[in-house]
């Protein structure tokens, strides 16, 4: 079984515009995946990593995908489960990066599409956690993004 952990947010960029300011700025090395422009990847401290323009997912309870254009996604199949256990802070610490380095304001974070583990946004120029009603501060932040997760059988 393979676990994902999602960002979704805008930016004003074009996906092969995006892609170029994350290799150079963040030093990703992303490319089509299978050929697809639309679908681009990359290995990220391990994980399987893309980030996508057009995810196509609907809301869904408290997920409000369609407010954002595009998808970061990390992926841990099985051969690679022993890097579950910094899967999350890993995406929690991308999103931050987006927001100090590409001006990525807002974003929702959430594990396997399915819950939303941290809501983000701009509050008097920080980064603030609609969830946990406060400003976005590491390592604590960690802990709260990984005591959202509900999920049977969840081992990181």
């Amino acid at each position: 079984m393979s676990i994902t952990v999602e960002y979704f947010f805008n930016h004003d960029l074009e996906l092969n515009q995006l892609t170029d300011v994350l290799n150079s700025t963040i030093g990703f090395s992303f490319a089509p995946y299978d050929g697809d422009q639309n679908d681009m990847y990359c290995r990220f401290m391990g994980m399987e990593l893309t980030v996508c323009m057009d995810h196509g997912l609907e809301n869904d309870r408290d997920c409000n995908f369609e407010d954002y254009a595009y998808q970061l996604s990390t992926r841990t199949p099985i051969p690679d489960g022993d890097l579950r256990r910094l899967q999350v802070e890993s995406m929690a610490m991308l999103a931050f990066v987006l927001f100090c380095r590409l001006d990525v304001g807002s974003g929702l974070l959430t594990f396997d599409a399915q819950q939303v583990l941290a809501r983000y946004y701009t509050l008097s120029g920080r980064w603030h956690d609609e969830l946990s009603g406060k400003d976005v501060s590491f390592p604590g932040h960690f802990v709260e993004v990984r005591s959202r997760i509900e999920r049977d059988g969840w081992v990181a």
